[in-house]
């Protein structure tokens, strides 16, 4: 639709709401319901907003400064341990540089749409960025692979029993 989206006439609305609710917000799940007092009239009355169509925009006008604040800190989180783990690991080093990826990505789309918002899409979301965690996380990322992963064992085997000494 290029310059003729909706979402181009809509967004002064919506950036308005934010300046008014940038604090408190105006509660989870109410942009429906507020955004109708910010539509600008002379965009028409084609399309029903149920959405910001930018997941972080919405996020602060419905929750305020505490959504902005802890979005910022779990985003800024994740990058750091994807980029520890680009870092530490010696193998699979390309996990946690997917996951930073995908990161990305999926930040840059969500503030232009509301994707992350679609069940499905959030699941897939949450098991890359798990994978990613672990990845960099994992105990190849803090050396354990240089021992050959079994010296950190700290349970016998059933062949192991036979042979233990007492003294």
């Amino acid at each position: 639709q290029g310059s003729n989206d909706l979402r181009f006439c809509f967004m002064p609305g919506v950036l308005q709401m934010v300046r008014d609710n940038w604090l408190t917000g105006t509660g989870f799940g109410s942009f429906r319901y507020v955004f109708p007092a910010y539509r600008d009239p002379s965009c028409g009355l084609e399309g029903a907003f149920t959405r910001a169509h930018d997941f972080f925009l919405e996020g602060w006008i419905t929750l305020g400064l505490p959504f902005v604040l802890l979005a910022s800190l779990v985003i800024t989180s994740l990058f750091f341990y994807f980029i520890k783990g680009i870092q530490l690991r010696r193998q699979y080093r390309w996990v946690p540089a997917a996951a930073m990826s995908v990161l990305l990505i999926q930040m840059l789309h969500n503030s232009i749409d509301f994707s992350i918002q679609i069940p499905a899409v959030a699941a897939v979301f949450a098991a890359l960025m798990g994978a990613g965690i672990v990845a960099a996380t994992g105990r190849a990322a803090t050396g354990r692979a240089a021992t050959g992963g079994a010296a950190g064992r700290s349970f016998a085997s059933p062949a192991d029993a036979g042979s233990a000494r007492v003294s």
